[in-house]
């Protein structure tokens, strides 16, 4: 996390210009810190950036301020302390009211998020809280409502790409192995009958595999042990 500095000049943004981004949308904020919750309510009214939804400290409270929304424009903000799946509920309800809504999550702790099989595809923008001040948030609302595209911070980009090679060293032998029949597109069975073991225990291996390396199919898997050089198309 980047260090926060009282006299550093860069944390100061033109909210005007994210005021314009969102004003046809309605703004959510969750995060389980009430504090935090009351800063960015408070952050709403005198900026004057968007309608204020309102700010949620629980996964339900968001929820029910969805559900209350129907089928407004939304834009949420969400903390990864607001729940142990870094508010994919949340996220989830957003998107399914209304295509047009976005999700972005304030990320404190990487290797958490990471850990989340299939999360990242949820979220419009991911950001992280040491650049929320310095322009981040602003560059996600860019990014999503101008440029039509998903945005992640480039802080998270490199906690990431650690993370998945911190991954590789997490894999023990048999699952190295498992991962590398897996990209040559083997079946369970397949696999079983060519390393002599039971297609039970291939079952298992996998799925200790596809949680250590957050993805969520076999197909991802492959991929990753591709793109790692584990194994040439």
């Amino acid at each position: 996390m980047t260090d926060f500095i009282p006299n550093d000049p860069s944390i100061w943004w033109d909210n005007s210009k994210a005021a314009q981004l969102v004003k046809e949308h309605k703004l959510l904020f969750a995060t389980s810190s009430t504090y935090e919750a009351y800063l960015f309510s408070l952050l709403c009214k005198t900026d004057g950036l968007a309608e204020l939804l309102g700010s949620a400290t629980t996964t339900q409270e968001a929820v029910d301020l969805v559900d209350e929304a129907g089928e407004a424009k939304l834009i949420c903000v969400l903390s990864d302390s607001i729940a142990p799946d870094c508010g994919a509920q949340i996220a989830t309800a957003v998107t399914t009211a209304n295509e047009q809504s976005h999700c972005i999550l304030i990320i404190n702790d990487p290797e958490k998020f990471h850990s989340l099989p299939g999360s990242k595809g949820i979220f419009s923008a991911l950001c992280s809280s040491g650049t929320v001040g310095r322009g981040g948030l602003y560059r996600c609302l860019e990014s999503i409502l101008v440029e039509g595209n998903s945005f992640v911070d480039p802080v998270l980009k490199q906690a990431f790409s650690e993370l998945e090679e911190k991954g590789v060293a997490t894999l023990n032998s048999r699952e190295h192995q498992i991962l590398t029949l897996v990209a040559q597109g083997l079946t369970n069975k397949e696999i079983a009958r060519q390393i002599f073991i039971a297609e039970r225990t291939v079952r298992d291996y996998v799925s200790s595999v596809l949680i250590k390396l957050d993805v969520t199919n076999r197909a991802g898997a492959a991929a990753w042990a591709i793109r790692h050089g584990m194994y040439t198309v």
